[in-house]
């Protein structure tokens, strides 16, 4: 393979969880397997907003460029940072573009090998979110996380959060770059799906396994669950993007599911990547709700 002098990637000026965001992101990563390079930039100069959920995406990206021993620079508004490990690297993208720095959100690589930080965030971390729906959020990130030990090849993955203030949303993504849905059930169950997107919609649905034993129940506790907190997930997997929102679960028949979004990406992602979105209750409609109720109080008593 051809040793290239450098590879510089400018990132756009709003970098989203969108199909385009995870697009841009899968194009590094095909270029970083396919090139060897001395030296590699990632250029934020223009870059504004960066939802640091998407840190769990580019992970493996960084990941690939210090197991080559490439020189790595980051450049962020007028700052350069050469940095000394991959940890460094997410710890600093996420320090100047997540506004809410709380350690729930922080990114960081989970898996059989990481029990501790596993156990660190679903036990103590999410905590401090003070969500109204704490047990159900932990339930259904401690099943993504499961699933990343029983049903992929290297049983690891990343994890990200970013608080969306203006959207008033928490999202998290959890994301494996080993394996897709559908080859996954290919290589467990012996089916074939004429597309990724026949794949996702098998897996999303209540009992449907590739264990031996029973299971199923973690992609039907993540419809079901975000459907009780009016949120919205998001599957990439393959070249299938797939989004749904709270009619995804339909409690008279539990496998009646309703997306509201797919779509082919241009570019084939040989992972899974799983992303919630989870209503803020905690934000500013919340305290506007107080507010106007504190306010009625108020005239009702003067009366």
């Amino acid at each position: 393979m051809k040793i290239e002098k450098s590879y510089t990637v400018d990132f756009p000026a709003r970098m989203l969880t969108t199909t385009n965001g995870f697009n841009f992101i899968n194009c590094i990563y095909k270029n970083l397997s396919k090139h060897k390079y001395e030296k590699v930039t990632f250029n934020f100069q223009a870059t504004n907003i960066f939802e640091t959920n998407l840190i769990a995406f580019l992970g493996y990206a960084i990941e690939r460029i210090y197991a080559n021993s490439i020189t790595f620079e980051l450049r962020i508004g007028q700052e350069v940072f050469l940095c000394e490990d991959q940890n460094m690297v997410l710890r600093k993208i996420f320090e100047i573009y997540s506004e809410d720095k709380r350690s729930a959100l922080f990114p960081r690589k989970i898996g059989s090998r990481n029990l501790e930080e596993e156990e660190q965030l679903l036990l103590r971390d999410l905590k401090e979110l003070e969500l109204n729906e704490y047990a159900k959020i932990r339930t259904i990130i401690s099943e993504l996380m499961a699933n990343l030990k029983m049903h992929t090849i290297y049983l690891d993955g990343y994890f990200a959060g970013y608080h969306d203030y203006k959207n008033h949303q928490i999202l998290f993504s959890v994301v494996n770059y080993d394996i897709t849905f559908a080859n996954h059930i290919r290589q467990a169950n012996k089916m074939e799906f004429a597309s990724d997107y026949e794949a996702i919609m098998w897996a999303l649905k209540k009992n449907n396994t590739t264990r031996q034993d029973s299971g199923g129940i973690g992609l039907y506790f993540l419809r079901k669950y975000i459907s009780d907190m009016n949120g919205k997930f998001s599957i990439l997997s393959g070249n299938s993007y797939v989004e749904c929102d709270k009619l995804c679960y339909n409690e008279k028949n539990e496998n009646l599911i309703r997306v509201k979004k797919t779509k082919i990406l241009s570019q084939r992602f040989e992972g899974t990547t799983i992303t919630l979105y989870i209503p803020d209750h905690n934000g500013r409609p919340i305290e506007e709700k107080r507010v106007v109720e504190e306010i009625c109080l108020k005239l009702l008593s003067e009366v």
